[in-house]
């Protein structure tokens, strides 16, 4: 498929984009909150479910590099419709996470001035200051990927000052006082005992997705080829080295019992500045952190922004949407019809949002909502891997040596653990105070998104066979 956007992320870009992607710091809390046994946990989420992401990914964007990435990859075995739902539960999933992850960096913002963390919990600033955002954000990826790189490349960086700020004041902590957390050999050891840890380690697994992300973007990447599985390689340690240090310095800073999922950052820096250097060492360092935070998240926005756009970009070149979805800017190049209408989705959805009750238990709900949806994608991912493990591959693009049992297998674990993740995250956890709510929430959103995807789909196709039989 030709879509002429121009190419403009190198190596370190996509290495970038994929950070951004796929840390997401907002929910280190949550995890780093059942104690040193994340570890492992972390490590074990790598390798059941990063790694084979990873590997589906190398070897379905060699064969098949062009933009769209995961809906070219499902169209391409299944068929139009399941490449439709593919993309559809893709691009619908990131209408939940925006307002999530919106929500966390609006939160940040009232850390950032001493004397308004107040605001962290009001509904009016946090929606106020997210469609503010969304609207930035739209207006940097308009003017295309050349000038939004810098800014995902600004925000991957923002992590790793995150985890050195992080890491060093656990270390003084450390030091001076000692740890927060009992460190002995027993807490580091998972248990995996009862419902509660499945749940736990489908969240940990959630935390991990998103290496497919810059396939989304094949054509504008420079020998994507070449380029992605590298960058995936980088990405990956990087990124799962990042999470479990910054697990463990916030278990360092403070105990277990005292990180949210809103808070958990702020939290442990403010007390362990605190304790360090007083009252007004305390408020600087937040106000640092806060910020970093911030503009951290906003590249996340950005980012998913900028990759699940292309999807109803390449649909409709497809004619399953309105052609105006296929349509580039004429002087950026930009898919800009499909990122004005995601954009626009996305503030709707936040101003609803607001109006579901208190901030934390809203932030809850659609966390698991987003699981939910977007795990459905990664089903298909495994399965197209597994049904086209056997297309050829382009001569000049070195391959992963691997057989063809070792592709079913990769295939095959990505899709349990995708799938149990899938299912667990349809059950409430601890922090929701109404399961019945919470059910009607998740499930009644979940077959209601399901349902409009394959009507759109029928309508779409309708629409084609119309425009095709008459020319």
């Amino acid at each position: 498929m030709t879509t002429a956007v121009r190419p403009a992320l190198f190596h370190r870009d996509v290495v970038g984009f994929t950070i951004v992607a796929v840390v997401a710091i907002r929910l280190v809390p949550v995890a780093a909150a059942s104690g040193p046994s994340v570890t492992l946990v972390w490590l074990l989420a790598a390798l059941a479910f990063f790694a084979p992401v990873s590997i589906a990914t190398v070897i379905l964007s060699r064969k098949m590099p062009s933009a769209g990435g995961i809906y070219v990859w499902s169209k391409a075995a299944f068929g139009d419709l399941h490449g439709f739902i593919t993309a559809w539960t893709y691009w619908t999933s990131s209408l939940v996470f925006f307002p999530s992850v919106l929500i966390f960096t609006s939160s940040q913002a009232a850390f950032i001035v001493p004397g308004y963390e107040h605001l962290a919990e009001n509904q009016s600033f946090l929606t106020g200051t997210s469609i503010v955002s969304v609207i930035v954000i739209l207006m940097l990826n308009l003017v295309g990927m050349r000038v939004a790189t810098w800014f995902h490349n600004i925000s991957a960086a923002t992590k790793f000052v995150i985890l050195t700020v992080v890491v060093g004041l656990a270390a003084v902590c450390w030091k001076t006082f000692g740890p927060a957390t009992d460190f002995r050999a027993a807490a580091w050891v998972p248990s995996f005992s009862g419902i509660k840890d499945l749940l736990f380690f489908s969240s940990v697994v959630y935390m991990l997705s998103g290496a497919e992300c810059a396939s989304q973007l094949g054509d504008e990447v420079h020998e994507p080829r070449l380029t992605i599985p590298r960058a995936l390689f980088h990405s990956g340690m990087l990124i799962t080295t990042l999470y479990i240090l910054a697990s463990l310095a916030l278990l360092v800073a403070v105990s277990p019992g005292e990180l949210s999922g809103l808070k958990g950052f702020a939290t442990a820096v403010s007390t362990s500045a605190r304790r360090l250097g007083g009252d007004q060492f305390g408020l600087l360092a937040t106000s640092f952190i806060s910020t970093l935070l911030f503009v951290g998240h906003l590249g996340t926005v950005s980012v998913w922004l900028a990759a699940t756009a292309r999807l109803p970009f390449v649909i409709g070149l497809d004619r399953y949407l309105p052609a105006a979805f296929g349509r580039l800017h004429p002087r950026f190049a930009s898919p800009y019809v499909a990122l004005i209408t995601l954009a626009f989705a996305t503030i709707i959805l936040v101003i609803l949002s607001s109006l579901g009750g208190a901030a934390e238990q809203v932030y809850h709900m659609l966390i698991s909502l987003e699981i939910a949806i977007y795990f459905i994608p990664y089903l298909y991912l495994f399965a197209a891997l597994f049904k086209l493990q056997t297309k050829h591959v382009p001569a000049e693009a070195s391959q992963i040596r691997l057989k063809r049992y070792g592709t079913y297998a990769v295939a095959v674990t990505g899709f349990v653990v995708t799938g149990t993740s899938l299912v667990l995250a349809l059950i409430p956890g601890e922090n929701i105070e109404s399961p019945a709510r919470f059910y009607g929430m998740v499930l009644g959103s979940l077959a209601l998104n399901l349902t409009t995807g394959v009507g759109l789909y029928f309508w779409g196709r309708r629409t084609r066979k119309q425009e095709i039989a008459a020319l």
